[in-house]
């Protein structure tokens, strides 16, 4: 058996899409499955992380407009493909062919906000598969065999009624999250509710540095604090501002990881962690760890809402130019209130009830 992801990363997208492909790819190959990524050769890709974990991957040429055109209105993001859908479907089916995948392939699984119902019909046509849509924003039409979202909706058929064809097998929820393995053997626990280990990460990219602007607020906090406590600070390869974080971590007194495999015992050994609201939001409520968030993507604001609302986090909302001040504002208020990150940690446990390593779709595809 086969499966062919079709996601991609870069400076304008990230690298959660790709990292969460990767957690199914893995969790796919344990079970002898085949697993084959196709991902365009955008700036700032991570495929090198997707080859290091063992997978073959199929590269998309970029194509000589870098940036989205007038053009490009098919869907909301359909700027982020830097192409057209039927450019983009003709080119995996040359890949697919050109090494000889073409009748091999079962199933395709697109975790792509640029691709519609038109490239999906376009891919079972050509190569005779299923697929799956990895998809929480319901901004477009899909078509598709089995749909996964896995935010936080109190209305399935509000939200996805309208997009989707009748025979479209669901799976909506945090609990159908795909978890990386590490997740899974981790013990989750209630935060008492003192702050002596912060995690800072937003994400493989952060094309806005907020990281940056993260340390500075930790750092002035701890400065007014006199009170110790652990930092660390976690970014991927290719973020573009790296050696900058690096300098200043190691002035600061914060440790710095580098596309680092122990995120998550990161994220079990510490009190509270600063991020984005994208895919690490469901690790985090995993093992049970309170945050203060960021929108760093349109894409991200339901479900930091949504956690917040459940008081599983605090969402600072989208970027401006005050996130400085208002995460230093935020750590001295969750310092004189511990019952406030032990509630949060209760609830973002909550949130993630059911979750597992092999969720219940997995069985569909194997």
């Amino acid at each position: 058996m086969s499966v062919l992801f079709r996601v991609d990363s870069g400076y304008h997208i990230g690298s959660g899409h790709v990292m969460r492909c990767l957690s199914i790819g893995q969790l796919l190959r344990s079970h002898n499955v085949d697993v084959y990524f196709a991902s365009k050769q955008h700036p700032g890709h991570c495929m090198d992380v997707i080859a290091d974990n063992g997978f073959t991957v199929l590269p998309i040429g970029q194509t000589e407009t870098a940036e989205p055109s007038e053009s490009t209105h098919w869907c909301p993001h359909a700027g982020w493909l830097r192409g057209t859908e039927e450019d983009d479907a003709n080119n995996v089916q040359t890949l697919l062919r050109k090494n000889s995948l073409v009748d091999s392939i079962d199933w395709v699984i697109v975790d792509h906000f640029s691709l519609t119902q038109t490239w999906h019909r376009l891919i079972k046509q050509a190569v005779d598969a299923k697929v799956m849509v990895i998809d929480g924003l319901s901004d477009r039409k899909v078509d598709c065999d089995i749909l996964l979202d896995p935010n936080l909706v109190d209305d399935v058929e509000k939200k996805w009624s309208h997009h989707i064809p009748p025979y479209v097998e669901t799976f909506v929820g945090p609990k159908f999250f795909p978890l990386r393995a590490e997740f899974s053997g981790l013990d989750t626990k209630t935060r008492a509710g003192t702050i002596g280990n912060l995690l800072i990460g937003f994400g493989g990219v952060d094309k806005d540095n907020i990281t940056t602007q993260a340390c500075r607020a930790t750092r002035r906090w701890l400065d007014q604090r006199h009170t110790n406590c652990d930092v660390n600070v976690v970014i991927g390869a290719t973020h573009p501002f790296k050696q900058e974080i690096e300098r200043m971590c190691h002035h600061y007194g914060f440790k710095c990881w580098v596309q680092t495999d122990q995120i998550a015992k990161l994220m079990a050994d510490a009190d509270l962690a600063i991020g984005a609201a994208g895919t690490m939001a469901w690790e985090r409520c995993k093992l049970g760890l309170p945050s203060i968030m960021a929108v760093i993507a349109d894409n991200q604001a339901e479900q930091a809402l949504s956690l917040a609302n459940r008081n599983a986090a605090i969402s600072l909302g989208a970027i401006r130019e005050t996130i400085e001040n208002d995460l230093f504002a935020n750590l001295q208020a969750l310092d004189e209130a511990p019952d406030r990150v032990s509630t949060m940690s209760a609830n973002a446990m909550k949130i993630m009830e059911g979750a597992s390593e092999e969720p219940l779709w997995i069985k569909k595809l194997i």
